[in-house]
């Protein structure tokens, strides 16, 4: 359903349809700054670099990379100070 409408907008501001080319231009923008704000506070946490690098990565796939993140993605327990 969502991927047909992006189709529809993708194809609709390729013919030149200003309204179109804004949507899609909204879009873009919200997608961008919630993955950074996910990656942002994924690279805050403890956890090795490479386990980072790959939910980075995942986190740019549209809207499924945000689902498999919130599945998947376990936050490292911090342990106590002695």
């Amino acid at each position: 359903m969502i991927a047909q409408e992006i189709q529809k907008l993708i194809s609709e501001a390729a013919a030149g349809d200003i309204a179109s080319i804004l949507a899609l231009v909204c879009f873009s923008g919200i997608y961008l700054c919630v993955s950074f704000a996910l990656m942002t506070r994924l690279w805050k946490r403890e956890g090795t670099t490479g386990k980072k690098a790959f939910w980075s990565l995942t986190l740019f796939i549209p809207v499924l990379g945000w689902l498999f993140y919130l599945a998947f993605y376990k936050v490292p327990v911090s342990k106590p100070p002695c």
